[in-house]
């Protein structure tokens, strides 16, 4: 929540919008309520622990080789 956060840019000065100096704005009161309000592990949701998955074996053929071929060579003749 720390990462982001909504700014009200009429607070900004004349000089601060021209170059682009949108930093010293003040935060809407908006987004502090909901940054005081919710964490983060309330949308991830980690119920269940990372496992790595297994590469799938691919056995790459002579028939395969000819249709990603035929394949490619469609897609360049549709885009020129």
């Amino acid at each position: 929540m720390e990462a982001i956060r909504l700014v009200n840019l009429e607070s900004l000065t004349e000089l601060e919008r021209l170059t682009n100096n949108r930093n010293r704005a003040e935060t809407l009161p908006l987004w502090e309520h909901i940054k005081e309000s919710y964490a983060i592990k309330e949308f991830l949701q980690l119920d269940l622990p990372l496992e790595r998955m297994k590469r799938k074996l691919y056995v790459f053929s002579t028939d395969n080789a000819i249709r990603e071929y035929i394949a490619l060579e469609h897609k360049c003749y549709l885009n020129g």
